[in-house]
Parts: structure tokens; C-alpha cells; sequence
């Protein structure tokens, strides 16, 4: 998933892209930069020589993670003698939609109050350089994407993606949508012992719901195209918390049988896929393993909904809906009494 999937002789193969989520070439082991990516492309340039201090306080000690929209390093809190995580975005004048909606993500992190939420420590602009900053709790575990790179049981899957609900669903209480629900944006931290608590990430793309996005470039794809809602695909359409359960159900599907809901088509242009992802059904559980209950295919079905009145309403009727397919279990419908162990 997170490697090589599909190899045409010795020298040419295709990975998937954590960018846009689409499979692309790369040569001798060399990948081509997805054209979503040529931020992130830009901002490797800027990697710290030696043990860089950011903003006077934070010391890098290494880079941990790399996007389209921004570079992640470990540092040591000079003040609090402590290590975090530390967020660069773009500087103002490379990409002012950037900017501002990097600083924007800081503010929606720091509104919900929840274990599956990452704690914000500070987060500004730095004076050398002009690049926006988050400082954040450091995170130890494995991404979902990495994750499922090894077999999952389905007690796992249900614990997890009743958890990604239960984060979401606080999120969608306050009118903020997440717009970018992927694998590689779901952590499993393994901070305390025999305990996994699922981390939302990178709410860049976040917004109110009864917001309209101002921060957006032009006709800028917003999202994982391989997740993403019709709605979204189309930028007409309305977008709110149904438009995350879209991209839930997508990484169900994707977590059960391996494959995406939508059939991925090695070197395809994207707006093809595009196209195809406005209009296309996706794929039936069933088709692909029919020794699962027939009600969970049928969750998995109304979550994918293409039209957004024919989904669930909320997070929560998703996650009880998601439970009674697989047998029932009440605890899992309330935050505050368990963790995944």
C-alpha cells in the first residue's frame, strides 16, 4: 500500500502516492514528484543543517514526516526541556492560500478537547524565515496507512474506525469538517502501555461547515481524490460532516478487503479519475468478501452513498449502525469508556 504495487520490468513500478492517494511512476527506485506535492517538493530544500533552532526555542533533532503542506520535525523545547513535534509551513510569500490556511489548522486543532485530538502548544510565524510554525505533542505509534500494510482482524477495524468516528464526532458537534480523512491522517499512538488511542492528523484542509473556504487557489483539488465525497470532487456541491463519513466508509472499505472502494488505475491523469470519482458507484463489500455480514456491507454501502441525503446524518448513527452490524457492543458508542487494547 505504502509501496511498490505494481512493477512493469526491473527499472519502471508505481507507488501510491500519499499526496493525492493515486498510483505513479517512479524509475530505479526514484519517485516522481506528484504534481499535488510540489510544496512539499520546495519545502525538502529547506531541511536544517545540522541541529537547527527554530524560532529560538526549538531545537531540531530530526525530520519525522513530510507533506504537501509542510515538513514535521522532533525538537527539543528549549524552555521546557521537553521533546515535541514542530509543523513548518510555507513562508507568506510562496503560497499566501497555504499560509493562511496553515495557521487556520493550528486554530481548528486547539477548538476540540479530546484523546483523539493532538494537543497544540504554540504555533506562530517564525521571524528568519517567514514560515508558520505548529508546536505539538510528539507522537509515537504507526500511521493506519502503515498499519495496514499488515493483516488487520476485524475486532481491530471496528475498534479503530469506532474511534475515528467518535474523534470526528466532536469535531462535526462544533461545525468543523476535516475534508482530507485518509490512512496516512490517522495515528496509532502507542504512548501508554497495551493501549492505542487513534490521533486525527492534519486538519489543514479543515473548515466550518457553514464556512466558505477563502484560503482555496484558484481551482485547487482540496483532498485525497481516492477518498474524496462527489460533493467534494465537484467544489459545487454542499460540504459538511456527511462529506467526512463518505471518507470514512472509503477506509473502511479500503481496511477490510485491501483495495479501494474505487478501482485505482495505474498512470490514469487525474482528472480522469476525477471524473469518475464524481459519478462512479464504488465497489460492493460483498463483491469483494462475502463472508462478511450482509448488514455491514450495507453500512458500508450508506456511508459511500454518492448523493449526500442517502448517507448517515451524523457520526454517531454511522458508529451505532457500524456496531449492530457487527453484533452490538454498547461501550463503544461512548467516548469516555474505552481506549483500544
Amino acid at each position: 500500500m505504502g509501496t511498490v504495487t505494481e512493477t512493469r520490468d526491473e527499472t519502471f513500478a508505481f507507488y501510491r502516492c500519499h499526496v493525492c492517494g493515486l498510483p505513479h511512476e517512479h524509475v530505479d527506485g526514484v519517485k516522481r514528484q506528484c504534481s499535488f506535492g510540489s510544496d512539499a517538493a520546495e519545502l525538502s530544500d529547506a531541511a536544517p543543517p545540522g541541529r537547527r533552532v527554530l524560532g529560538e526555542r526549538y531545537r531540531v533533532e530530526r525530520t519525522v514526516g513530510e507533506g504537501a503542506a509542510g515538513i514535521v520535525y522532533e525538537c527539543t523545547d528549549l524552555r521546557l526541556d521537553r521533546l515535541v513535534a514542530v509543523k513548518l509551513g510555507p513562508p507568506l510569500e510562496a503560497s499566501v492560500p497555504q499560509h493562511q490556511r496553515f495557521l487556520r489548522e493550528a486554530r481548528t486543532m486547539a477548538e476540540v478537547s479530546d484523546p483523539g485530538t493532538i494537543v497544540v502548544y504554540d504555533f506562530g510565524v517564525l521571524s528568519d524565515t517567514g514560515q508558520a510554525f505548529i508546536a505539538m505533542e510528539l507522537l509515537h505509534g504507526e500511521t493506519l496507512w502503515e498499519r495496514m500494510t499488515r493483516p488487520m482482524p476485524l475486532s481491530v477495524v471496528r475498534d479503530i474506525v469506532a474511534e475515528i468516528l467518535l474523534v470526528l464526532g466532536a469535531f462535526h458537534a462544533r461545525g468543523v469538517v476535516h475534508r482530507d480523512i485518509k490512512p496516512d491522517n490517522v495515528f496509532l499512538s502507542d504512548a501508554n502501555p497495551g493501549e492505542i488511542t487513534v490521533k486525527i492528523l492534519d486538519f489543514g484542509l479543515a473548515r466550518h461547515a457553514d464556512e466558505r473556504d477563502k484560503v482555496s487557489a484558484g481551482n485547487e483539488v482540496l483532498g485525497t481524490p481516492v477518498y474524496m465525497a462527489p460533493e467534494q470532487v465537484w467544489g459545487g456541491g454542499e460540504i459538511d460532516r456527511r462529506t467526512d463519513l463518505f471518507a470514512v466508509g472509503s477506509v473502511l472499505f479500503e481496511m477490510l478487503t485491501g483495495q479501494e472502494p474505487l478501482e485505482v488505475r495505474a498512470a490514469e491523469p487525474l482528472l480522469t479519475f476525477l471524473r469518475r470519482a464524481g459519478t462512479q458507484p464504488r465497489r460492493s463489500l460483498a463483491s469483494l468478501r462475502p463472508d462478511l455480514p450482509e448488514e455491514l456491507a450495507g453500512v458500508v454501502a450508506t456511508a459511500m452513498s454518492l448523493d449526500p441525503k442517502d448517507r448517515f446524518p451524523d457520526a454517531r448513527v454511522f458508529l451505532r449502525a457500524f456496531i449492530d452490524a457487527l453484533g452490538g457492543d454498547e461501550s463503544l458508542t461512548d467516548s469516555s469508556s474505552w481506549r483500544i487494547s
